[in-house]
């Protein structure tokens, strides 16, 4: 089911930044972490970037029936890290860079995702 999901996403060409999430918890974390870099002006880029890691670990939480915050353990995040270094990227067709993966990790690390 997993796969076949992902699959079905790539053929429609949906991207990490429109990810669909069903938990109503998951979309406001994001939209308040959005506008919590708003306010602490961080750059546009990062603004517009680092929501898409959360919402990355969010879908794939989902897939999980992880649909919650406090459903969230350290396993899930271990899970997660492994199926980035195992995920190919769509533009090179080779694994994904460690940056592109730390980017990930720092993301989670933020005060407001902590």
């Amino acid at each position: 089911m997993k796969k076949q999901t992902e699959v079905r996403l790539k053929k429609q060409g949906v991207t990490s930044k429109f990810l669909p999430l069903i938990s109503i918890e998951f979309q406001d974390q994001i939209k308040d972490f959005k506008q919590w870099l708003r306010v602490f002006g961080f750059a546009d880029s990062t603004v517009s970037s680092a929501p898409v890691f959360i919402r990355s670990f969010f879908f794939f939480l989902e897939r999980d029936k992880i649909l919650t915050i406090k459903m969230i353990t350290n396993n899930h995040i271990k899970h997660f890290i492994g199926h980035l270094s195992d995920r190919i990227s769509k533009l090179t067709n080779k694994k994904l860079s460690q940056n592109y993966i730390l980017n990930h990790l720092n993301v989670k690390a933020s005060p407001k995702t902590a």
